[in-house]
């Protein structure tokens, strides 16, 4: 009867480190997502500062097909930052963006 004592407590004890686990992956799995969501977010971040630059620098060289497909990618860009206008940086480049569409129209 002893030996039946000792696997059940070793069975508890399994499946209390087992649960652990379980529970230290799905934070680690959380902390993953949002470790990629910052990172893809930074990169596009990133790639909007890129492209604000480069339509200044083809604005002022008249390369107008360039300009249309920054102009393409920027709209893009700005639609998944749309929910995060309240973020000064990203209200910056669009009001930037928008001043150099202005000076084109001109």
């Amino acid at each position: 009867m002893a030996d039946v004592g000792v696997i059940q407590e070793k069975a508890q004890k399994s499946e209390e480190l087992v649960y652990d686990l379980c529970k230290d992956i799905k934070s680690l799995d959380t902390g993953k997502k949002n470790l990629t969501f910052t990172v893809t977010a930074l990169k596009k971040f990133v790639m909007m500062i890129s492209a604000v630059h480069q339509l200044s620098e083809h604005s002022e060289k008249k390369e107008y097909q360039e300009v249309r497909q920054l102009l393409l990618a920027l709209e893009e860009l700005q639609g998944y930052f749309a929910q995060y206008e309240s973020i000064e940086q990203i209200r910056e480049i669009k009001t930037y963006k928008q001043e150099l569409v202005k000076l084109l129209e001109a």
